[in-house]
């Protein structure tokens, strides 16, 4: 397998071989990166209407998980923890903001529980979530389709021959009437640029044909005809880490990266009722290259973007719109960064924050900001030898972690990589006990730090993001952008600002 293709799925190689092929993999310089990154023509006043949601006893960190939303209640399975282990667990939250007691969730689910999975994809269809690919914990992909009965929390397990249905991972799908479009998506080292279709309804895989459907958007001219999808006609390249969403009878994905390390920015609709491809044709700007960002769809004719990666070592929070109308983007958020966070190191210092005023039941907080410079081997050598035994009278060395004080603490990559689930219910346990502890829940203009992997949902006029990772390291806060708000400003004007010229 091509290892320089993409950061999610590489052969083994040594850490420092796998950091110059990165390096050496980048289109454009790092300086120029940096200025396309941190470009200033957008409102400058756009953090108002971020905040953070702090919620009791969130789930391990995690990147590349599913999400899905269901009776004001959101829902995440599987990822990959800090240690690129596969996860199998699920968890919940009642996204009441306003209630001081909100918190996870975990599930206690039955029945053909999936094994650990990541870069898998998820659907909800009335009761029922669907969960089709990804990779295990031995990094082979999976054709396998998991349904899982909310009403019941039991899960149920099909099968397929791999002839007929070929094992995806970092594939998209999303749900078009009763059926499951998948594109893309890598399996055995060879890169996907087709579309297979689950009917869910006669559970049964019509990839090359048209059936007959009950549903309404999908009933008007359909018929028994088949449709065999001519290969010569234009078409996506194929592509892993690409987003997709459902407008009307069509899909449509955007961006990705090719097993050669290729980014896309390019968009492109198919029609499932005809069973052809057609290139969105984009007027005025669009946003870089991007793999691992999030999309949705937002009023019926919009398409939300935030976030992923570009130029391989590059996550960005980068927030954008595209109106199907005018087909156009619109920059509502450009990288809001500090410079020396654009360099990547191979084994990063990170530095939490361990104030009382952030959440006492984040693992280990928030990244405060990632070192990307070394000390010299003489001075970590004197700093270790003179530095004080701060646990030595504690009773968990994670203590200090969970109590908070007025200093920031260096957090060695060893210890990271040593938290166990029985420390972080120890964490949760002694954030719970101690009454001395506050916290904002609701903590406004905090804007969400790059990433990519991560999920995006919709509720209540708002953008909701949870999880996954930066430079490796993964997340669990919960971060939204409330459009009802920003509204209101734009009816007053209160919201105008000086737009400075982007960087050139």
């Amino acid at each position: 397998m091509n290892s320089t293709y993409s950061s999610r799925f590489r052969s083994k190689l040594t850490e420092s071989t796998r950091d110059k092929k990165e390096k050496n993999s980048l289109k454009i310089p790092v300086n120029k990166t940096y200025k396309t990154l941190t470009r200033q023509d957008f409102n400058q006043n756009v953090s108002k209407y971020w905040s953070e949601l702090r919620v009791k006893h969130p789930p391990v960190r995690r990147t590349n998980h599913v999400g899905f939303f269901y009776q004001d209640y959101y829902y995440i399975f599987g990822g990959r923890d800090i240690n690129q282990r596969k996860m199998n667990d699920m968890y919940r939250i009642y996204l009441d903001i306003n209630n001081p007691d909100i918190e996870w969730e975990k599930m206690d689910n039955y029945g053909d529980i999936p094994e650990p999975l990541a870069d898998h994809r998820g659907e909800l269809f009335n009761n029922n979530f669907y969960v089709f690919g990804g990779i295990n914990q031995t990094e082979e992909a999976l054709n396998t389709l998991y349904i899982y009965s909310i009403e019941d929390n039991n899960w149920e397990k099909k099968e397929f021959d791999k002839k007929k249905v070929i094992p995806r991972a970092g594939h998209s799908m999303s749900l078009v009437g009763n059926k499951l479009a998948i594109f893309g998506g890598f399996s055995s080292g060879k890169f996907y640029n087709s579309v297979i279709i689950y009917n869910i309804l006669e559970e049964s895989w019509d990839d090359t044909e048209k059936s007959e459907c009950d549903n309404e958007i999908l009933e008007e001219g359909a018929n028994e005809q088949k449709i065999i999808v001519d290969v010569n006609l234009p078409r996506p390249e194929a592509r892993i880490n690409h987003s997709q969403v459902t407008i009307e009878s069509h899909i449509v994905i955007y961006g990705g990266v090719n097993k050669d390390g290729k980014y896309f920015n390019d968009m492109w609709m198919f029609n499932i009722l005809e069973r052809n491809w057609k290139k969105v044709e984009i007027n005025g700007e669009r946003p870089k290259a991007r793999q691992g960002h999030s999309a949705i769809i937002y009023e019926n004719d919009q398409i939300l973007i935030f976030g992923g990666k570009i130029g391989n070592i590059f996550e960005i929070n980068e927030f954008w719109k595209f109106d199907f109308n005018t087909k156009r983007f619109t920059l509502i958020q450009g990288s809001l960064l500090q410079k020396d966070g654009f360099t990547q190191q191979i084994k990063p210092k990170i530095i939490i924050e361990t104030s009382t005023n952030h959440n006492p039941y984040q693992t280990f907080y928030k990244l405060k900001k990632v070192q990307m410079k070394t000390e010299p081997k003489e001075a970590s050598n004197f700093n270790k030898a003179n530095a004080p035994n701060k646990n030595k009278d504690k009773k968990h060395q994670y203590e200090e972690i969970a109590m908070g004080d007025d200093n920031t603490r260096n957090i060695k990559n060893s210890l990271i990589y040593q938290i166990g689930q029985e420390d972080l219910n120890y964490i949760n346990s002694l954030a719970d006990n101690n009454k001395e502890l506050k916290f904002q829940k609701i903590k406004e203009g905090e804007v969400p730090v790059p990433r990519d992997g991560h999920t995006t949902f919709i509720y209540q006029n708002k953008m909701f993001v949870f999880g996954g990772d930066r430079n490796k390291y993964p997340f669990n806060d919960i971060y939204f952008f409330d459009f009802e708000k920003e509204k209101k400003d734009e009816e007053s004007g209160s919201n105008k600002t000086t737009i400075q010229k982007s960087e050139k």
